[in-house]
């Protein structure tokens, strides 16, 4: 029986050998066929659910199912085959009977092979859409137009009022591509292939894409194991180490310093070489307090630009006390009608 686990998503070949073998294993009620190719060849697959047996699918009344149309959405094309696998176990539960005897189901559960493959790679390559490179070889249609709309080099940021008048204003953003002798702005901003971002910054602003040349000139600090992670709540007083990891894209060397706030440990290192990858590193603390609130700040420096980052967690409450009833002396009477006589 093919594997049915989803804890990992699956790249096309993985995604593609499950749903053949899927499809090989109950074919009475599972038919996959290619519904075209993306631009890198990749074939995108459609599933058929329905009971063959009672009419051709396409007689019956149908419902859609689509998924991963966004390159990064990569839960919802595990969404879809969990649903098909779903289907399929309970192939003999009366309800799903009853919907493949008089339904077809559609589920296309990656519509994006192409930038999926970007995403999962072991550097991703994130991009909202598909791969192809912006401008495309055949000429623009009517109503796309590069986006510096006057030729000046710059590009410009184009808005619409509530009254619907449209204006363009300059940025301080040269535009790609952009030289006196060609065409100016040849080179389109929201390409899958250039990547621009605006970060939302009420201008367009260039973001370098990640092993591109210079795309993280300060060093990387992050929580790692053995943790705790970022705000993490009820840490063991009993914690002795805290765990972080350092990396510069450049492959600079690094100087850090780890300080905290209450005062459970410091450091300061250096790493002088491999930083182009994450170094895992730790911080040996002790003396932690009940119910409190700790900061830990680390500093990288790469010699040209710093990076500082802090980072919390809270401890765990004190246990609790004993349930013991509360104890009481014997009452002790003294007299107080001056004679000597005790009164209740």
């Amino acid at each position: 029986m093919t594997d049915r686990s989803i804890d990992t998503y699956l790249n096309y070949d993985d995604l593609s050998k499950r749903l053949l073998q899927l499809a090989a294993e109950q074919p009475h009620i599972m038919q996959v066929k290619s519904i075209g190719k993306s631009f890198a060849q990749r074939d995108i697959w459609l599933v058929s659910l329905t009971q063959f047996s009672s009419g051709p699918a396409n007689d019956k009344p149908a419902l859609w199912i689509d998924a991963n149309i966004h390159s990064s959405e990569l839960v919802s094309s595990m969404a879809a085959l969990n649903f098909i696998q779903w289907m399929l176990d309970n192939e003999n539960d009366a309800d799903v009977q009853r919907c493949l005897e008089t339904r077809t189901l559609y589920i296309c559960p990656r519509v994006n092979p192409d930038g999926a493959e970007w995403a999962l790679a072991p550097v991703p390559k994130l991009v909202r859409s598909g791969i192809r490179a912006y401008p495309y070889e055949e000429p623009l249609t009517d109503g796309i137009e590069v986006q510096d709309i006057d030729g000046d080099g710059l590009l410009e940021l184009v808005v619409c009022n509530s009254g619907g008048s449209i204006y363009a204003f300059d940025t301080i953003a040269p535009a790609p591509g952009h030289n006196e002798t060609a065409l100016p702005g040849t080179e389109r901003i929201r390409s899958e292939v250039t990547y621009f971002g605006e970060d939302r910054q009420g201008v367009a602003q260039h973001t370098i894409m990640p092993g591109d040349e210079d795309y993280w000139t300060a060093p990387l600090v992050a929580p790692q194991y053995p943790g705790p992670d970022d705000n993490q709540l009820a840490i063991p007083i009993s914690t002795s180490e805290l765990g972080f990891k350092l990396r510069d894209e450049q492959g600079d060397p690094i100087t850090y310093s780890v300080t905290t706030s209450p005062d459970i440990g410091s450091v300061s290192d250096s790493i002088p070489s491999g930083t182009s990858v994450w170094n895992e590193l730790t911080l040996s603390v002790s003396g932690l307090s009940y119910d409190t609130t700790y900061y830990w700040t680390v500093a990288a420096d790469d010699g040209v630009e710093t990076t500082t980052s802090t980072f919390t967690f809270h401890t765990e409450l004190a246990p609790p006390g004993s349930n013991d009833a509360p104890t009481q002396d014997p009452a002790t009477l003294s007299p107080d009608d001056g004679v000597g006589n005790v009164t209740s």
